[in-house]
């Protein structure tokens, strides 16, 4: 049965659903605004984003070559496409930490600038359960861990991370006026929870893991 789970949702889930559940207890314990919350996922996006990079670093010269063989091109430098595979990679180590990050940088920005939030040592830990349940996997050596390419062709490698982005992303769209209040604080937890699990059955799919 626990083989069947993990086949059909992955086996970082169990952490990424104890981490949730663990920062919504100290949101709730500790009476954090919703600000608080948003702060602590975006760290745990952070940490996603890092572990994204080393898995992209960590992906075989073969399969970029494959991959510009077969897919649209998608890489340019001055107007021309780049064949060449280690050109390639060296490009996608660049480009995905200044867009991801410069998402996390807006982010960052819309959730103190609309709701005027303040770090906090509850926020940090909050953030540092998330961290923790990314970096398990790696620490422990276990073949699951989010740094290894698995099967997982080097463009899926780039988009899967921004999955994880969408709850900030429709919070900050749809609920910025209220978002100082709580108000959403159950209803964003849950489509966060949502985002987490889809993301994560995603990252499973283009990515070949043990199912133990």
């Amino acid at each position: 049965m626990t083989q069947a789970i993990n086949r059909t949702l992955g086996n970082t889930l169990p952490g990424i659903l104890v981490a949730n559940t663990v920062t919504l207890g100290l949101a709730l314990w500790q009476g954090l605004a919703l600000t608080d919350l948003m702060t602590a996922y975006w760290i745990q996006s952070v940490g996603i984003g890092v572990t994204s990079w080393l898995r992209l670093k960590n992906i075989p010269l073969e399969r970029y070559a494959a991959e510009i063989a077969t897919g649209p091109p998608y890489r340019q430098v001055n107007g021309r496409d780049i064949t060449d595979p280690a050109k390639a990679r060296k490009f996608d180590l660049t480009f995905f930490p200044i867009h991801y990050g410069g998402f996390h940088a807006i982010y960052l920005f819309a959730i103190y600038q609309f709701a005027g939030g303040a770090l906090s040592i509850w926020t940090i830990a909050a953030g540092g359960v998330f961290l923790l349940a990314q970096a398990v996997p790696h620490l422990t050596g276990r073949e699951d861990s989010a740094i290894n390419a698995g099967n997982i062709s080097p463009g899926a490698a780039m988009f899967v991370p921004y999955a994880r982005i969408l709850p900030m992303h429709l919070t900050i769209v749809f609920f910025g006026g209220i978002i100082a209040t709580g108000i959403v604080l159950l209803p964003f937890t849950a489509l966060k929870i949502a985002a987490d699990v889809a993301g994560n059955w995603l990252e499973d799919k283009v990515s070949v893991r043990p199912s133990a």
